[in-house]
């Protein structure tokens, strides 16, 4: 068997390390199971190296073979004869054993006993492995606050998606193993983070499926651990995704799952929900849940139980105002929906030169609407210039159909004039470009 784990192990062109890390033990532990000498290697360890291994089950069988050589060996040859009492425990001992293996005989449960002995053996050993590492839950959860950054700030969507994907993989191999309550709810916890933001990169790459799937699972984890602020959060994820590819109605749905909203959370909940009364065209229930979200944001008391996770479980003043200025476009408020995208570009300008985050490429888009209704297609233009420099892998879906949105207004509303024409042009060549590399 040893020997069989080696061999499979070095195919697979794993270390030692590399395998202990994808199972949730210590190298130590396998370098033991490939330690012919060593003492015989717990059944679930064995278990979990044949299952990342894709041995098919043929370790646990050598093992499973090896328990039983060993045993055999150890096993007496004879009964030495007793007398007295001895003899009669003796006696009585092998009357209710030839009782008991009549009755399992006669039903097929003795390799159900034998099994299930052997299962119970196993579950109490696994109490005595060794805790799950702490340096490797603060490595993942410093890895996942880093992407998490990365993605808000400059982000790589590609690179993103298959770092949180090998975050969650790990993750996982720690979860499976994990036998402490303390282990298991900070494994939770960590899978509800990483699961949330694998949703909004899901759907950023227009998966709005996968995204949808990705947040369900972080609601799950989330409730699991109690982490009452990211269960929350996971349904903010779940109601933007339903904000743009689904229907109103889909996102006042998921609001309505939310028993008692809580912190930013709720916040951004009530964005969500002002911006699906107002494509409703329920002006007043807008209203109500923009001065509502105001109100929350004073009173959010979590901001940094999220923002541990990293900048994506952020929910600023200028994301706020940006959702704002979304909802009175949607309700052809252009003055109101201008002065609130303007506020969101002030509050990022101070960074402007270092990074382009998809809120201040979406308020731009905003002000440009907005101004195209207020002043005309050159002011529109001039608004969306910087918007067109932004690099092609920024282009993201909702990007694209902010600028749909312009152009639609512009087809609509205004004759084609000179500016009305260079307006359209440069939106067919900029929607152009991003058809090229997609």
């Amino acid at each position: 068997m040893a020997r069989q784990i080696k061999r499979l192990r070095t195919e697979a062109g794993m270390s030692q390390r590399v395998l202990a890390g994808r199972i949730g033990y210590s190298r130590q532990y396998v370098s033991m199971a490939e330690w012919e000498d060593a003492n015989l290697p717990s059944r679930e360890l064995i278990v979990a190296i044949d299952a990342i291994l894709n041995a098919g089950g043929r370790l646990v069988q050598l093992r499973q073979r090896a328990s039983n050589l060993r045993a055999q060996r150890g096993r007496p040859r004879g009964r030495t004869p007793s007398t007295g009492e001895g003899e009669e425990q003796t006696n009585r001992r092998d009357a209710l054993r030839t009782v008991g293996f009549g009755i399992v005989a006669g039903t097929g449960l003795q390799g159900l006993v034998l099994n299930a002995a052997q299962d119970s053996s196993s579950l109490s050993g696994s109490l005595n492995r060794p805790a799950v590492e702490a340096t490797t839950i603060e490595s993942a959860a410093a890895d996942l606050r880093r992407v998490a950054t990365d993605y808000v700030l400059n982000p790589d969507l590609g690179n993103v998606l298959l770092e949180l994907i090998s975050i969650r993989d790990i993750l996982a191999a720690q979860l499976k193993y994990a036998v402490r309550p303390s282990e298991m709810s900070e494994l939770y916890v960590l899978m509800a983070a990483t699961c949330a933001v694998l949703g909004s990169v899901s759907h950023d790459l227009a998966e709005p499926k996968a995204a949808v799937i990705q947040t369900r699972s972080a609601v799950r984890f989330a409730e699991l651990a109690g982490h009452r602020s990211l269960i929350t959060w996971s349904y903010c994820t779940w109601a933007m995704i339903h904000s743009w590819w689904g229907t109103s109605k889909d996102v006042l749905d998921v609001i309505d799952r939310i028993d008692d909203p809580y912190g930013l959370s709720a916040v951004r909940l009530s964005g969500f929900a002002a911006r699906a009364y107002a494509e409703m065209g329920d002006k007043d229930a807008a209203h109500e849940a923009i001065a509502r979200s105001c109100d929350e944001h004073s009173t959010a008391a979590d901001a940094g139980v999220l923002a541990e996770f990293g900048a994506t479980f952020s929910f600023s003043p200028a994301r706020r105002h940006y959702y704002n200025s979304m909802v009175h476009a949607d309700l052809g408020e252009w003055s109101r929906a201008l002065s609130e995208a303007g506020q969101t570009i002030g509050m990022y300008a101070p960074a402007q030169a270092d990074i382009w985050p998809a809120t201040l490429t979406l308020a731009e888009i905003n002000s440009a609407r907005s101004l195209l209704h207020l002043e005309g297609p050159d002011a529109a233009l001039q608004c969306l210039r910087r918007v067109f420099e932004t690099p092609h892998g920024q282009r993201i879906p909702q990007v694209m159909a902010g600028i749909d949105r312009v152009w639609n207004d512009l087809c609509t509303g205004w004759s084609r004039d000179e500016s009305g024409t260079a307006l359209g042009d440069a939106i067919r060549e900029y929607k152009s470009a991003g058809r090229e590399v997609g």
